[in-house]
């Protein structure tokens, strides 16, 4: 089974120095390459925080490790909205999502895609 994850989700934790806990979870990662793109945007960004900023370099540098090595992979989609393309890739493939956007959350449960939550800070658990 394949784990998708977005933006905020990565950074997040990086913030925590908690990506263990992701690839422990035991599935297939899989990072849309608009989701890169905008942990790149995040990491240059001078109005964004600091600590965003180095947590967004920092989970851009641990995924693009991790595709070198096939613990994850990229997923190229033609949506220029990466919850466009993690909503239609996760419903496609009934794929589990990792998020923490309360919006995109809602929609996901409505097409009864699986959700992976931040619980405790420290652990993620599949809905």
């Amino acid at each position: 089974m394949n784990i998708v994850v977005d933006t905020n989700f990565l950074v997040y934790l990086a913030e925590n120095k908690i990506f263990d806990e992701l690839y422990n979870l035991g599935y297939k990662i899989i990072v849309p390459r608009i989701v890169d793109f905008e942990l790149e945007k995040l990491g240059s960004d001078e109005n964004a925080k600091a600590s965003n900023r180095d947590a967004a370099m920092l989970a851009q540098n641990i995924i693009r490790k991790w595709v070198r090595l096939k613990k994850a992979k990229y997923l190229d989609r033609e949506e220029d909205n990466a919850d466009e393309a993690i909503f239609n890739y996760a419903k496609k493939t009934k794929s589990i999502v990792a998020t923490m956007d309360l919006e995109l959350r809602e929609r996901l449960k409505k097409a009864g895609v699986k959700i992976a939550l931040m619980r405790q800070k420290n652990h993620i658990e599949v809905e």
